[in-house]
């Protein structure tokens, strides 16, 4: 019988299923899958936590490993990092990578025991601390519409021995994945005899709640 010395970071992944013509939609619902349309930005929100040990690292390595498929665009502008409720600036915090070698991109925190807010002042991380980065990435022209949808995933890289003060062997989480669909379509316009009705053309209008107006969408 093999009994644990202690707990390890455990990571997750989700996506915002929301209504996507709302964009001041105040409810999130945080899930595994959400249905968007071709040139939306998909909100994501990556999470870890951090081991029982962690007070007895002088540093600690802490990286957030994202994989996009070729149907979504990451928007590296758009990353949030919190501690728990606290903001937490990018500046001489962690640093976004993008493009990256393992990945699509990186979140890299390279000590997390020295993070400092926009004032200087530091940044309180203790073993029962969550970690959040939250993104979002577009669903461009390459998405695969339909049930097989376009999956996104990630798993953590974390400092694994006190020892050698954060500096030394990294471990991983297990992959966590998320899907984004979306649909295609078919509207026929036929006359009172089910014939189709030839020359026959369509519009396709989404609402905008930042206008309060409904925009044309692109069509092919």
């Amino acid at each position: 019988t093999v009994t644990p010395k202690a707990s390890v970071p455990t990571s997750d992944k989700k996506v915002d299923d929301k209504n996507d013509s709302n964009t001041n939609e105040n409810s999130v619902e945080w899930q595994d899958s959400a249905d968007y349309d071709i040139g939306d930005a998909v909100p994501f929100r990556l999470h870890g936590t951090l081991p029982e040990k962690f007070n007895s690292y002088s540093s600690y390595k802490y990286i957030f490993h994202d994989t996009e498929s070729d149907g979504l665009t990451f928007n590296a502008d758009s990353v949030v990092v919190k501690v728990d409720n606290t903001t937490v600036p990018q500046a001489n915090n962690y640093e976004v990578i993008y493009p990256a070698t393992k990945c699509t991109f990186e979140v890299k925190f390279n000590n997390l025991k020295a993070l400092k807010d926009a004032e200087g002042n530091d940044i309180a991380v203790t073993n029962s601390s969550n970690i959040y980065v939250y993104y979002t990435s577009t669903l461009n022209d390459n998405a695969v519409i339909g049930s097989a949808g376009n999956p996104n995933e990630m798993y953590l890289e974390y400092s694994n021995n006190p020892n050698a003060g954060g500096e030394g062997k990294t471990d991983e989480t297990p992959k966590d994945k998320v899907i984004v669909f979306t649909y295609k379509v078919v509207v026929n316009k036929i006359k009172e005899n089910k014939e189709a009705l030839k020359g026959a053309g369509f519009t396709l209008y989404k609402y905008d709640d930042e206008t309060k107006a409904y925009k044309v969408v692109k069509l092919n």
